[in-house]
């Protein structure tokens, strides 16, 4: 019976393979051959088992219970309001009586375990007298603000390796009490109102976009 100490590993390889496991012009002995092939293939066990992690990696956002009813003004003092047949945000400075114009917006918050470093708190903005709700996605390039109609239940548990997370925004308060909202679908971009101009629509901009307003009182 043939034992393991018989066994020419060599043999189990072509010449093929054989021919450049030399080293300074000598073959390479046994022993030599089945380390250089286990070093082999203990990498390529340790890559593969790597990219399967980072495939899996995913965040999670789960809706909490807190909502809390607001109205948004920007830092110029011009009031959000919707044209209703078009069902499009607008900023505009309301005068007297007109108050009743602005939005009341509902914001509920999320929670996620990867959280980074100034991220801020995840939020879903949505209008309260329907079920529309403000999402962001690119489109050539660029970030787009929509009002959407959707299922409360379908944005209790938003997942980011899917498209649902165009609901969710980043909001972040500085210390001047005015609140940002940062797009978690298109990082940085954020809710924003023309600097000047009125009934303007509230599109979405980058951080560094001039003649734009990125910052909010709430109310």
């Amino acid at each position: 019976m043939e034992t393991l100490c018989d066994f020419d590993l060599s043999q189990a390889l072509s010449d093929e393979l054989k021919r450049p496991l030399t080293r300074c012009r000598r073959e390479i002995n046994d022993g030599e051959l089945c380390s250089s092939i286990m070093e082999s293939l203990v990498e390529e066990t340790i890559v593969k088992k790597t990219e399967n992690l980072s495939m899996a990696v995913r965040r999670i956002f789960q809706r909490v219970n807190s909502v809390k009813m607001l109205t948004l003004t920007d830092s110029e003092q011009k009031d959000i309001v919707c044209r209703n047949r078009e069902l499009k945000l607008e900023a505009i400075t309301l005068r007297g009586g007109n108050c009743e114009r602005k939005v009341n917006f509902k914001l509920e918050r999320y929670i996620t375990a990867c959280v980074s470093p100034g991220e801020g708190q995840p939020v879903v903005l949505s209008i309260t007298n329907n079920n529309m709700h403000i999402s962001c996605t690119m489109n050539d390039g660029k970030a787009v603000l929509k009002l959407e109609e959707c299922c409360e239940e379908t944005l209790s548990r938003i997942s980011d390796d899917g498209n649902m997370d165009r609901f969710l925004f980043y909001r972040r308060i500085t210390g001047m009490n005015l609140t940002t909202f940062e797009s978690v679908k298109c990082p940085g971009w954020f809710i924003s109102t023309s600097y000047e101009r009125e009934n303007q629509p509230v599109e979405m901009c980058e951080a560094d976009t001039v003649r734009r307003v990125t910052c909010f009182k709430t109310n």
